[in-house]
């Protein structure tokens, strides 16, 4: 998943659209094919605005898609903070 996405990074880069946007969507496959949450979102935010360049509409739809899936991770981070906080006995450190 990884390698395809430096694949597309770097096409775009070059100023190749249709490619880059080729390996971003072998890589999107791949990380919604082994739930690789995180790695999903990070191609889709890749995804979105070069999609604009060719389907306005259709980039859009990838950068809501985010957004959402973003939305969703929120109470999850929170969760995350939360355990965090409470490991900590003494509470919040200062610095």
């Amino acid at each position: 998943m990884t390698s395809y996405n430096d694949l597309g990074r770097i096409a775009e880069t070059l100023g190749d659209v249709d490619k880059a946007l080729e390996y971003y969507l072998k890589s999107m496959a791949l990380a919604e094919e082994t739930g690789y949450t995180r790695g999903y979102i990070g191609v889709l935010n890749n995804v979105g605005p070069l999609y604009t360049k060719k389907n306005y509409s259709k980039g859009l739809e990838y950068l809501n898609q985010v957004l959402e899936l973003r939305i969703k991770a929120v109470p999850l981070l929170l969760r995350k903070i939360l355990r965090m906080f409470i490991s900590n006995k003494t509470g919040w450190t200062k610095h």
